[in-house]
């Protein structure tokens, strides 16, 4: 039992955020992903700012392999001034954050 439980902190210090595209205009649709959660379970999905707000855009039950996958849109509050990211968070109340993305750029659209 010793084995599993050290394999399991190390898969939760490798976890990261996937994201496609990895920058994007506010309101356009990214495709977030993970793994090595636990299976059939729910979790949130967020958007936050450092040194700004923070929302959770999404909850979704994670595949009986521990995958999540799920289509999310980038906040109208978002801005390109701040190092945005997105999470993964707990989806049993307290919601604690256990993955995050690379920071997320957000692209200005000119008119």
């Amino acid at each position: 039992m010793e084995v599993s439980k050290q394999s399991d902190i190390v898969d939760n210090q490798e976890r990261i955020v996937s994201l496609s595209p990895s920058s994007g205009k506010i309101g356009e649709k990214i495709a977030v992903s993970t793994d090595r959660l636990f299976s059939n379970t729910l979790f949130l999905i967020g958007f936050g700012a450092l040194g700004g707000n923070q929302e959770i855009l999404s909850e979704v039950m994670t595949d009986e392999d521990g995958n999540l996958e799920a289509i999310v849109s980038v906040p109208l509050w978002a801005s390109r001034d701040l190092d945005n990211f997105f999470f993964v968070a707990s989806g049993d109340g307290l919601q604690q954050p256990l993955a995050y993305s690379e920071e997320f750029e957000i692209i200005e659209t000119r008119r």
